[in-house]
């Protein structure tokens, strides 16, 4: 099976080398690695130079924003599966080799979990086996999906109307037309946190998975009163955070998950390091 992994990128000076090599290291030999540049400004592109005998395909223009990045990529991949990459995320080793050997034959969509990049260590984020969730929010980790190509030609490519929830939309679709899902626990991409979906949801992430819900016909209400619990949760988060970030610098976070019953849901820095994870993306 070949693979194909799309990473776009714009002014990712910093973090697109551990990106790329994330990818070239894999242990999987069937796979291509694909850069989508927008134009960098910076230095990303005298990054990128330096490893373009490990890259299948570099292009480099103007851009609408990721979605455009992904279905250029997608346009100019050869795999039977792609996966899209951000250029701030990592592919934990043995990424690819653990979704070749879990994908069964009749599943189009496989979507694994994904580890975040906290202040105060690292969370494990799964995506929902219920389907049926997506029409609440985007449940899925589309960071950690291997998607079937042949789907894009079938279903069309990621929508460019938004900035931010394409991701959802394109599940959305999937769901609809009974694309057959494959759900798994296992972590399979170190995702960074930030970005504007984060920083300030209610600019362009609430607005557009409204927009969304009614394209596909979702209970409105139902999406209001779910975006009212993200709001709630972001301003818990910054009452909460100081106090995990403190618990993390005295040694004491990984207890409090425990007594929580959450301990299946925090890494510490020695856990993340078991998975060979390389010391410097951490």
């Amino acid at each position: 099976m070949y693979i194909s992994v799309i990473i776009p990128v714009y002014n990712s000076e910093s973090t697109v080398a551990f990106a790329i090599e994330s990818v070239i290291g894999q242990d999987y030999p069937f796979k291509e690695l694909i850069l989508v540049d927008g134009n960098s400004s910076d230095g990303t592109l005298g990054v990128i130079d330096r490893y373009t005998d490990d890259i299948s395909v570099i292009i480099s223009e103007d851009d609408n924003g990721y979605a455009d990045a992904f279905n250029k990529g997608i346009n100019a991949s050869s795999g039977e599966f792609v996966l899209m990459l951000a250029a701030d995320d990592c592919l934990l080793p043995g990424a690819i080799s653990h979704f070749t050997k879990t994908v069964i034959s009749e599943s189009d969509v496989w979507c694994g979990s994904v580890i975040l990049k906290m202040s105060y260590g690292y969370l494990i984020r799964r995506s929902n086996p219920n389907l049926e969730e997506l029409l609440n929010s985007c449940s899925l980790e589309n960071a950690a999906t291997f998607y079937s190509r042949d789907l894009f030609t079938r279903f069309g490519f990621f929508s460019t109307e938004y900035k931010c929830a394409n991701d959802r939309e394109m599940f959305l679709r999937l769901y609809k037309n009974n694309v057959r899902f494959q759900i798994e626990s296992t972590p399979i991409t170190l995702f960074a946190m930030g970005g504007i979906s984060t920083a300030d949801p209610g600019k362009f992430a609430i607005p557009e998975d409204e927009l969304i819900s009614a394209q596909y016909d979702v209970d409105l209400s139902v999406i209001r009163e779910n975006s009212k619990k993200v709001k709630r949760s972001l301003l818990n988060q910054k009452i909460i955070e100081p106090i995990k970030i403190f618990l993390f610098k005295v040694g004491m976070i990984s207890l409090v998950y425990r007594l929580l019953g959450k301990q299946n849901r925090y890494l510490s820095m020695e856990d993340m390091l078991s998975l060979e994870v390389p010391r410097e993306w951490l």
